[in-house]
C-alpha cells in the first residue's frame, strides 16, 4: 500500500479557526497576542484588566516598557510591519506567539529578521480574503508613510505584494530621518498631518501622486 497526497492537499492554514484575537506590542519589542475572550465588558466606572506584563526599569539608564500597539484581529489576517528604517516585513496573525493576557509576550526579533538597528515604527492588519489572498493587495489602495522630517510618500498597496521573509524595502529613508507612521488609505481621503509642536495641516490625498517602492516621497509638511 503506497501513501500518496491527495489533489487538494491540506495546508496548515485551513487547520487553524479564524479566531477573534488581541494582539500587543511594547515599546521594547514584546510582542504577543491574546485570544478576545480572555477580556471581558465592564460596566461605568470598572477599574479595567491588567492586558500585559512590562518590563519594570532596572536601574536609571534603562526606561520602564510600556505598551505602543494594540489592535485586534483574526487569526487568518496579514500584519505589515513597518520599520523606522523604511523596510517592510509580513506576518500572519497566527504565527504571532500565543500569550496569556497577562503574560510578557516574546521578542519580535524571533518572529521577524530584524536587523539590529530596526525598531517596529508602524503596523498595517490585512483581512484575510480566503483563498483569493491576491485579492488583498487592491490596486486601487494605498500605502502613506510620514516621515520625522515632515516627508510623505503615497504607493500602491500591490507593490508590496511580492513580499520576503527577509524583508523588503518600502520606502527610502535618509540617513538621520526615521519613519513616524504609516496608514493604510483608499485613495480618496483627507489627510492630516500633525506635528511634535501642535500644528496641524489637513489636504486631499489627491495632492498627493503614487510613488514607486523605492522612493524618497515628498515634502508633506
Amino acid at each position: 500500500t503506497r501513501i500518496e497526497a491527495a489533489e487538494g492537499e491540506i495546508e496548515n492554514i485551513d487547520l487553524i479557526p479564524n479566531d477573534p484575537t488581541v494582539v500587543t506590542m511594547t515599546h521594547m519589542g514584546s510582542i504577543k497576542r491574546t485570544a478576545t475572550a480572555e477580556y471581558r465588558v465592564q460596566g461605568r466606572g470598572g477599574k479595567g484588566l491588567k492586558g500585559m506584563e512590562t518590563r519594570e526599569s532596572q536601574g536609571e539608564d534603562e526606561a520602564t516598557d510600556f505598551v505602543e500597539h494594540l489592535f485586534s484581529a483574526h487569526l487568518h489576517d496579514f500584519l505589515l510591519f513597518f520599520t523606522n528604517t523604511g523596510r517592510m516585513y509580513v506576518e500572519r496573525v497566527y504565527q504571532i506567539p500565543q500569550a496569556t493576557r497577562t503574560g510578557k509576550g516574546r521578542s519580535i526579533k524571533n518572529v521577524l529578521n530584524l536587523r539590529n538597528e530596526e525598531k517596529i515604527a508602524s503596523v498595517l492588519i490585512l483581512k484575510a480574503q480566503g483563498a483569493e489572498d491576491d485579492a488583498m493587495w487592491a490596486a486601487d489602495r494605498y500605502v502613506l508613510f510620514a516621515t520625522k522630517d515632515g516627508t510623505v510618500k503615497k504607493t500602491s498597496l500591490d507593490a508590496f505584494k511580492n513580499y520576503r521573509k527577509a524583508g523588503m524595502n518600502a520606502i527610502n529613508i535618509e540617513e538621520g530621518n526615521d519613519l513616524v507612521d504609516v496608514v493604510l488609505t483608499d485613495g480618496k481621503s483627507e489627510i492630516c498631518f500633525a506635528t511634535r509642536d501642535g500644528m496641524c495641516l489637513r489636504c486631499e490625498e489627491t495632492d498627493i501622486r503614487a510613488m514607486g517602492r523605492g522612493a524618497a516621497g515628498v515634502r508633506g509638511i
